[in-house]
């Protein structure tokens, strides 16, 4: 209980983080590094070698003693000098990102950083949700991970870039935001024990619309058109027969688990024919695809998928 108490603080401060982060640093598709960007605060060590200045002082002055004095000026110049040699580092250096290729759900986006004025610049750690790189020397480009969790179109999130050298006291840092967007398909998945309604072990194909009679399924019905002319209801016909080397693939109106099993379903298929260069279309609840083939064909639908 009490755990939970400390969280909605946490949660609260790390919200208010973001929204104050997202007015003073928003995305850039090239950002350079400058003062109004980066943040400078003592590490643990920092604090400890505060403690020690402290103490230090406290006894030069009780005992006047010049050279316990003398060393605690020392110390706290070396921590003056820590702050402006890890802001140095950081300021100035320009990163900008290439867009990520699309990806299926469960892999791994890939993510190029490419770095400008980047010589010079030691021990630099780039964070990317969990994946973290240690730079001792910057290169040219460097790539990061993002795990991809689950489908849809995402904004590229804040890359952590943060030093500590040279000396350790005290870290600096920013959270640039680029300006980029990546896919994450459905995981290309087949599922032996599903099949679209409608469908006989996979054989039957959407035809084409014939006027309703008396008897006629319900569930073929085109609900979306009836809504449009209620006066002219239509039905759904199926048959085995299509003009060869091609296929429809249909998305009926599912939600939550059956929804994710179908898509993930003809997701695979969609690989499959391309594979084979077969023509094949797509039918969604809200959206139809015509016949195609091709890269373009391809990406047009998984992007349907992905957004369903």
């Amino acid at each position: 209980m009490f755990g939970l108490t400390l969280q909605q603080p946490k949660r609260w401060f790390k919200q208010r983080m973001w929204q104050w982060l997202a007015k003073r640093q928003p995305a850039a598709s090239k950002l350079k590094l400058q003062q109004r960007f980066l943040f400078v605060f003592p590490t643990s060590y920092g604090f400890s070698l505060l403690g020690l200045v402290l103490l230090l002082y406290l006894l030069g002055t009780n005992y006047q003693n010049n050279l316990i004095l003398l060393q605690s000026y020392f110390l706290i110049g070396l921590l003056l000098l820590s702050i402006m040699l890890s802001f140095r580092n950081l300021s100035g250096l320009t990163l900008s990102a290439t867009s990520p290729p699309a990806v299926f759900q469960g892999e791994d986006i890939s993510v190029t950083l490419l770095l400008t004025e980047q010589q010079h610049r030691q021990q630099i750690l780039f964070q990317l949700d969990a994946f973290s790189l240690l730079c001792p020397q910057l290169p040219d480009t460097l790539m990061l991970k993002l795990p991809a969790t689950a489908r849809g179109y995402y904004q590229l999130p804040r890359i952590a870039v943060s030093t500590v050298h040279p000396f350790g006291l005290v870290r600096c840092w920013c959270y640039p935001l680029l300006q980029q967007h990546y896919w994450v398909y459905p995981k290309p998945q087949h599922q032996d024990n599903y099949l679209p309604p409608d469908a006989d072990a996979g054989e039957l194909q959407w035809s084409h619309l014939s006027p309703y009679q008396a008897g006629d399924p319900l569930q073929r019905i085109d609900w979306k058109r009836l809504a449009r002319q209620p006066q002219q209801p239509v039905v759904k016909v199926f048959s085995n027969v299509l003009p060869e080397q091609q296929r429809l693939l249909t998305l009926p109106p599912l939600t939550g688990v059956a929804l994710e099993i179908a898509l993930s379903d003809l997701c695979a298929q969609i690989i499959e024919l391309s594979q084979a260069r077969q023509s094949y279309a797509l039918q969604l609840p809200n959206q139809l695809i015509e016949f195609g083939t091709g890269p373009e064909h391809r990406r047009r639908c998984l992007e349907a998928l992905t957004l369903c």
